[in-house]
């Protein structure tokens, strides 16, 4: 069945945020790559989104979709972004909750991991049930996290035959150690992935100035300089 769809996932980098406006959403890299191939266009990226919540996002999505027709455009975000399920007390029922695994500088344990690890700002210290005031490989733990969720819909999207094009919209850290993070970015596909040592959209913008607005989320131009770099590795996926 030829592709007649692209579906957008990510965080406000992906959703087009700072870009030209639509009557729902932006024009992001996968509004521009479904009028380059004269596809339609579903926006399922949004604002504050975590990798947890793509990947929650695309399973969600296609268990109540048709896949047959459709191509798939991930933008990454920030590792340190996660999600957890909150109680509705309005609603009295659960909801999942975006929130940002960043350490609590006040606390004793943080203090302690930066007298005991040299200050070494990607550490920090946590509560463990089994071993109390165990340092913690911060930058480690949440990358860890992230490539998981990369390989996850990697996997998810080949076992359905779907084609994809992934790209980091907020952050890329490839300065990690351990050697279980490290496997799982020597099974992640290049071939779909756009540059995936180098930099991502979030830093890119403002390292070439005037591709910004003013909270340095891309302009419409910076938009469409990253179209540019993802439309050849799109092309490719879906023939």
């Amino acid at each position: 069945m030829p592709i007649n769809k692209v579906v957008n996932f990510g965080c406000s980098f992906a959703h087009g945020y700072g870009g030209v406006p639509l009557d729902k959403g932006y024009e992001s890299i996968g509004y521009k790559l479904a009028q380059r191939h004269n596809l339609q266009y579903v926006d399922q990226a949004r604002n504050g989104n975590n990798n947890e919540g793509i990947v929650r996002n695309i399973r969600n999505f296609f268990s109540k979709n048709d896949s047959k027709d459709c191509a798939v455009v991930i933008g990454w975000t920030h590792s340190l972004r996660r999600e957890y399920v909150g109680w509705n007390l309005k609603n009295s029922s659960p909801e999942m909750i975006d929130y940002r695994e960043i350490p609590y500088e006040n606390s004793i344990f943080f203090k302690k991991a930066m007298k005991l690890l040299g200050g070494k700002r990607n550490n920090v210290m946590v509560e463990f049930n089994e071993r109390p005031n165990r340092p913690l490989a911060y930058i480690e733990h949440i990358e860890y996290r992230k490539a998981s969720c990369m390989i996850q819909a990697q996997e998810y999207l080949k076992n359905r035959n779907i084609p994809y094009v992934m790209y980091h919209a907020c952050g890329n850290t490839q300065d990690v150690k351990l050697k279980d993070t490290m496997q799982i970015h020597s099974q992640i596909d290049k071939n779909y992935f756009y540059d995936f040592t180098g930099s991502s959209m979030d830093v890119w913008v403002i390292d070439n100035p005037g591709h910004t607005i003013a909270d340095n989320h891309p302009n419409a131009k910076g938009h469409s300089a990253w179209f540019d770099k993802i439309s050849p590795i799109f092309a490719k996926a879906i023939t």
